[in-house]
């Protein structure tokens, strides 16, 4: 019987479960979803991880099983206002670090953890599959851990109140190859209509683009949309030779009022959604994990 039930295997909830596993806990995983698919090549779905979320997948045995492909360290950031008016900027080499951070692939990095899930006996991952969240109650396990995102249903199942509002805004992601090389320099503009986030990837001149915006990015004709970013990025990258099929997600500010209560506990999205601005939304995760197995 497991002593531990997780709903969601997102990147919380597989980071959990496997630092479970690894204390020796018999933990059962469930999501919705079928099993995903191991990357054939990069995505535009990317993740900002520090240098503290690295140091936890390294020790959970995650970080080497992502290729360095899907990895990429980024030693400088250079963040503007968008009007020309001031900008700031932050070097690894100031601090005496070899980098900031990693820009890493999400699904190789959901790859890696499943692949290290799947070396434990005590961690059963369950697909395509649910629990009677209706009929459970608290006390059927010893912990029942939600990581199953922004509109979690363990929350609302255990009434678990939350706050938040909607930015409306949109973020458009998606790949694009610049003239220039990025030179492992993350930068972001401030803009009017929202953020710009332009984010060095394994081949030196290409970036992912995370654009928050007020204005859907998607109606755009690729050359419309290469003019826009050009003038939105002020040319730091040179001209935007091609771009990648573009996506495009709704952004919600979102807090749970209570994280933990006996025999349940929220991990992630589920507990805390945040703007993609800063990057951090995958590091609270992690560190909701962290903590919920040490403390």
């Amino acid at each position: 019987m497991a002593e531990i039930v997780v709903v969601g295997a997102g990147i919380a909830g597989l980071a959990f479960s496997v630092a479970a596993a690894r204390q020796g806990f018999v933990v059962d995983v469930f999501d919705r979803k079928s099993e995903p698919e191991v990357p054939s090549k990069l995505s535009s779905n990317v993740l900002a991880i520090n240098r503290s979320s690295r140091t936890f997948l390294e020790e959970e045995g995650v970080w080497a099983l992502i290729a360095e492909q899907y990895r990429t360290p980024f030693r400088d950031m250079l963040v503007k206002d968008g009007s020309g008016s001031g900008c700031v900027s932050f070097s690894a080499d100031e601090i005496g670090i070899t980098e900031l951070g990693h820009i890493v692939d999400q699904p190789a990095l959901c790859t890696a953890l499943i692949q290290v899930a799947q070396s434990f006996d005590s961690l059963r991952l369950n697909w395509s599959s649910h629990i009677d969240i209706h009929n459970f109650k608290q006390g059927d396990v010893p912990l029942l851990v939600g990581a199953d995102g922004i509109y979690s249903e363990i929350r609302e199942r255990f009434r678990l109140q939350k706050i938040g509002y909607d930015y409306k805004q949109t973020a458009t992601v998606c790949i694009v190859k610049t003239e220039e090389p990025h030179n492992a320099c993350a930068r972001q503009w401030f803009l009017s209509k929202g953020p710009l986030a332009m984010l060095p990837l394994s081949d030196t001149h290409e970036v992912a683009v995370v654009w928050s915006s007020y204005e859907s990015m998607m109606e755009l004709e690729d050359y419309a949309f290469r003019s826009e970013l050009l003038r939105a990025s002020e040319g730091d990258l040179g001209r935007i030779l091609s771009v990648g099929r573009r996506y495009e997600f709704p952004l919600r500010q979102q807090h749970a009022l209570q994280y933990v209560e006996e025999g349940l506990a929220l991990l992630g999205d589920a507990a805390h959604a945040i703007h993609p601005l800063d990057g951090q939304g995958a590091n609270l995760g992690f560190g909701d994990a962290r903590a919920l197995i040490t403390e």
